[in-house]
This record gives C-alpha cells, sequence and structure tokens, in this order.
C-alpha cells in the first residue's frame, strides 16, 4: 500500500502503510522453513529484507532495517527487533528493541533510530528477529488508512529535516495504537539507503491533518539533488508510553 507524492525538490516521496496480527511463530529463517498455524494456514517467518547502519560526521550512530511480510493472508502482531552492536575493544554492546504493532501480510515495516552513542567505535551491528510475535489471518487495511501531505524538505546549516502533514482516515482496530510512527527512508540515485529520520504523531484525528517534523541523518555521500525520501507509517503505542 503506497502513495507517490513530488517534492518540490525534484525528489519523490512515498508513504508505505502497513496493517495486521494470533499464534506463537518463530520469525527468522528462510522461506522453506514454514510453521502451521491453528488456522491450518502454512506461517512463512518475517524477513529482515534491507538494513544499513553508519556514522555521522559527529559521531552519531543511525540504522535502517526494512521487515518483510511473506504471507499472502497473514499478519504478524508485535515482532521483535533487535539491534545488536558490538564495539572494536570489545569492552561494550549495546542491544536496542523495536516491537512493531503489527505487520500487514505482503507488507514490509521500516524500523530506523538514531543514538548519541560514540558511533566511531562500532565495529558490527547485527538485525535479528527474535522469536516472539503471534499471528492472525485478517483483511489487509484500506491504503488510504495515512496520507501525508505538503511535504517539504528544510535544509539548514547543520541539519536537515521533512516536515509535512498526516492525515488519518480511520480508527486502527489494534489494540494499543495510541500514535503514528513515520520513518523516513532516504536513498541516492541508485537506490542504496544514506540517510533516515522517525517522527510520532500522537492520537491524531480523524479526516484532519497534524504537522510533523522529521529531523534528518544522513551519510556523508546525502545529495539532496539526487536523493529519493519514502515515508514509512505504521500505528505505534502513545510516544510517551
Amino acid at each position: 500500500m503506497k502513495r507517490t507524492l513530488t517534492l518540490l525538490l525534484g525528489a519523490v516521496l512515498a508513504a508505505f502503510l502497513c496493517s495486521c496480527s494470533l499464534f506463537s511463530a518463530g520469525l527468522a529463517g528462510d522461506d522453506s522453513n514454514e510453521t502451521a498455524s491453528p488456522l491450518g494456514v502454512p506461517v512463512k517467518p518475517l524477513e529482515v529484507a534491507e538494513h544499513d547502519w553508519w556514522v555521522s560526521e559527529g559521531g552519531k550512530f543511525s540504522y535502517v532495517a526494512v521487515l518483510k511480510n511473506p504471507n499472502d493472508s497473514l499478519a504478524c502482531l508485535s515482532p521483535c527487533l533487535h539491534v545488536r552492536i558490538q564495539h572494536y575493544d570489545w569492552s561494550k554492546a549495546e542491544d536496542y528493541i523495536d516491537v512493531p504493532l503489527v505487520v500487514e501480510p505482503g507488507s514490509t515495516v521500516v524500523s530506523a533510530g538514531s543514538w548519541g552513542i560514540d558511533g566511531r567505535g562500532v565495529a558490527s551491528v547485527d538485525f535479528v528477529l527474535d522469536d516472539r510475535g503471534s499471528w492472525e489471518e485478517v483483511a489487509p487495511f484500506s491504503d488510504e488508512m495515512y496520507t501525508v501531505q505538503n511535504i517539504l524538505l528544510n535544509k539548514m546549516l547543520f541539519d536537515n529535516s521533512l516536515t509535512g502533514e498526516l492525515v488519518c482516515s480511520g480508527n486502527i482496530p489494534i489494540e494499543g495504537v495510541g500514535a503514528v510512527e513515520l520513518a523516513v527512508v532516504v536513498r541516492d540515485s541508485r537506490g542504496k539507503i544514506v540517510g533516515e529520520a522517525t517522527a510520532f504523531v500522537d492520537d491524531p484525528p480523524i479526516g484532519r491533518p497534524v504537522p510533523f517534523e522529521a529531523p534528518l541523518h544522513v551519510k556523508d555521500s546525502f545529495d539532496d539533488e539526487s536523493c529519493t525520501y519514502e515515508i514509512h507509517a505504521r500505528p505505534s503505542p502513545p510516544n510517551n508510553a
């Protein structure tokens, strides 16, 4: 489910939406590692379809991971992604966790973020889906559940950001929803990931535009004249939860 918009700077913006997931199933493995659900439908595990990480000039660590649900009719509820960071001297390691509320059938969900750790000492990063999560046979959400509009790239001396408005067209029938998380994937002209941004919109009213701003964290190779910006929207618990 996506909608494509054009930015003023000639870049292309895509808004991707996600939907959703009830029985426990492993979330890591290849397509042949199917598990039979209580519904009698074979389940293919979620995949980390794409990932990247980088360290900005100031030492900030950033990452992007794209999670894919290869099932046609089963949605996954509350999978758990680990972003495991190992430092060169092996004296320090971090394990950051992201738990999307849902990954709807045949869709992708983006996990992205930046942290103020000293990324210059990072030796390796692993993106691992653990065996938590549940599955449910569902109908897809409307592809107009979320839309974004009036997108602008704000260029400043040291930092850039994307601003725009989010419009929610209906209620998401999932327990725990109280916000919308926006994840921006920035790609260069060859399709490689060169940046990310995230923003939260708490409790958006139905049918009314809500402004948001997403600070960009980009690689040194970032070139705003040739980049594209994908905006992925997903239901989320309240940001202060």
